[in-house]
């Protein structure tokens, strides 16, 4: 990436409270992708009750 994006996506990733994932090829921005998905799926949490679909059944 040419060092002026660089820096304005580096600064996108911080105002949003992110982080920038660098890569040589496109396996390894696959496995930074997966990475932060993995992060946030981890950091999510679920709160109140469940509910039950209108005309379903919960599980």
């Amino acid at each position: 990436m040419a060092s002026k994006a660089r820096v304005q996506v580096l600064c996108l990733a911080k105002a949003g409270n992110g982080q920038c994932y660098d890569g040589p090829d496109a396996r390894s921005l696959a496995r930074g992708l997966q990475r932060a998905g993995q992060l946030t799926a981890d950091d999510y949490r679920f709160g109140g009750k469940g509910r039950t679909p209108p005309g379903g059944r919960g599980s």
